[in-house]
């Protein structure tokens, strides 16, 4: 049905949009990736588009990419919680953690009800280890502790570790009892 409104309308950038994510959802991400193309030869500014060659690029093993891709969804739309939520998860592979805060930090101010990239948040401070006290990061992680019905032990060693810089606590080893 699409294919042939994208053939009587071919300069339809949504008609290109809605039939890029209908091949994403079949698995045909080559077509879905080429759809995209096409919206963003008509329109450039379509961060849905950006996003979703994002995860063309994701799925392709293309990481830089789709971050690149990510970045520019959110660049265009600060409050996509898709773009953001996807920029984490490959930020979280390629373990450029710096990139996501950024993103992160823009995106959380600019959000009515940040809960939605809170959660996602979360994952991404699970892998990371913090190596010097950064007050966002703090403030931000007290902010987590006020979300219900969420597991805190995955941010339990960047809270330690941010008291730890924070009141400059020395390791002092084990003692034995």
């Amino acid at each position: 049905m699409f294919d042939l409104l994208c053939e009587v309308e071919p300069r339809d950038a949504e008609a290109w949009h809605v039939l890029s994510t209908i091949n994403g959802r079949l698995g045909y991400i080559d077509a879905a990736g080429d759809c995209c193309r096409r919206v963003l030869a008509f329109q450039s500014d379509h961060s849905e588009a950006h996003a979703n060659l994002g995860h063309v690029c994701f799925q392709q093993g293309k990481l830089d990419d789709a971050a690149a891709y990510y970045r520019k969804a959110l660049e265009i739309d600060p409050q996509s919680v898709t773009a953001l939520n996807s920029l984490a998860r490959t930020c979280i592979t390629l373990r450029h953690f710096n990139e996501y805060f950024e993103a992160y930090r823009r995106a959380v101010g600019n959000m009515p009800d940040p809960k939605k990239v809170r959660s996602v948040f979360l994952s991404v401070i699970e892998n990371y280890l913090p190596d010097k006290y950064d007050p966002w990061l703090d403030d931000e992680l007290k902010k987590c502790f006020f979300l219900i019905d969420i597991d805190y032990m995955p941010i339990a060693l960047a809270t330690a570790l941010t008291l730890k810089y924070k009141y400059n606590i020395k390791d002092v080893g084990h003692r034995e009892r």
